[in-house]
């Protein structure tokens, strides 16, 4: 159910306040295993005491801030929702993570149906150009708000299926069809920071000595394939990589935004945007900063922002290391975690945390 529930509220008609229901379920399905999961384990104490720190930090910020509160929204940072995404992610089981890697496996099918039939949405007429050649303009959504989100969660899938079901079947026939869907969405992002995973994944199994050779000869022989067809087509791959441009160019917007990102935080590196999310007009656009770091920084000052890294710093270890990595890369191109609360912000605090996972 838990799995469900998380999975709901990325879904575009449902409204992300549904996140909420996740937390009511925990709370009174779960009452037992939610003061074991903070009482029992020594570790948590620190994270809590950071996450307390990091609410209690917001709530000075917006003291600080020049802007008047009007509602209660604006006297509730929303650092608040990291208590219920720590709640959630202490709490979430090995069946929960399969009922989500389920409806993952059914979202990537409306991936492939939306981009036989031309149409970017089922939940909405965004028909694709008859015309169009170029997948960057042609990327599925899913059942999701855009293509980012939806490669998001196909990303996770991965990473959730080799850390909880390395030799369940049911995930390995469901993979192939999700490999299929992000190759579809096109997100570069995604598909780089997948292949980052695998590698390390593969690496360390080798190491391990728990990979077996036809493995090892699988993923030889992809690279050499991935080697050989790279550089046979490269022409027509570095055109579909940069939309028609003809040249490298994938960060053009992200460096301008960055950029203005950086004056500001210059300007304000001690209470940043006083904890309200800090976004900028571009081109007539509204943009988050396309970096979850940049954006923490921007949005709440230096203080709350090393909080954060010491959060992430004091829970890795070697056996989440391979699992984080990957995720931490994709928050570099893309605002993928600290949110608040969401799905990304759920998978990667229960695998960085949750000493169950």
């Amino acid at each position: 159910m838990l799995g469900f529930l998380i999975y709901l509220p990325t879904i575009e008609i449902i409204p992300h306040l549904m996140f909420v229901f996740a937390f009511v379920y925990i709370f009174f399905k779960e009452k037992e295993l939610i003061s074991s999961s903070i009482i029992l384990s020594e570790i948590n104490y620190y994270n809590i005491l950071l996450v307390l720190l990091i609410i209690l930090f917001s709530l000075l910020n917006r003291v600080f801030s020049p802007l008047n509160i009007n509602n209660l929204s604006d006297a509730f940072p929303y650092q608040f929702l990291l208590i219920f995404t720590l709640l959630i992610a202490f709490n979430i089981s090995k069946f929960d993570i399969k009922i989500l890697l389920i409806f993952i496996f059914i979202e990537s099918l409306f991936v492939i149906y939306e981009f036989y039939i031309g149409d970017m949405s089922v939940f909405g007429s965004n028909l694709i150009d008859a015309n169009e050649t170029y997948l960057l303009q042609m990327r599925p959504y899913g059942l999701s708000r855009n293509s980012s989100n939806v490669a998001s969660k196909l990303f996770l899938f991965f990473i959730l299926s080799k850390h909880y079901f390395r030799k369940d079947k049911l995930v390995k026939y469901m993979t192939p069809v999700v490999v299929i869907a992000l190759l579809l969405t096109f997100n570069r992002t995604a598909m780089i920071c997948t292949l980052f995973f695998y590698l390390l994944y593969i690496c360390t199994q080798f190491f391990t000595k728990r990979i077996s050779k036809f493995e090892i000869f699988t993923f030889i022989s992809l690279i050499f394939i991935t080697i050989y067809f790279t550089i046979q087509y490269f022409d027509i791959i570095e055109m579909q990589l940069t939309g028609g441009q003809g040249k490298f160019r994938t960060f053009t917007i992200r460096e301008n935004i960055w950029s203005e990102y950086y004056q500001y935080i210059k300007e304000n590196i001690l209470l940043g945007n006083n904890s309200y999310k800090y976004l900028i007009k571009y081109k007539g656009l509204i943009f988050h900063a396309h970096n979850s770091f940049i954006q923490t920084l921007a949005t709440n000052g230096i203080i709350i922002f090393l909080l954060y890294l010491i959060l992430i710093i004091i829970n890795i270890n070697k056996k989440n290391l391979i699992y984080i990595l990957p995720i931490l890369l994709f928050a570099i191109p893309q605002y993928t975690i600290f949110w608040g609360i969401s799905l990304e912000d759920i998978t990667f605090f229960s695998l960085l945390i949750n000493n169950n996972s």
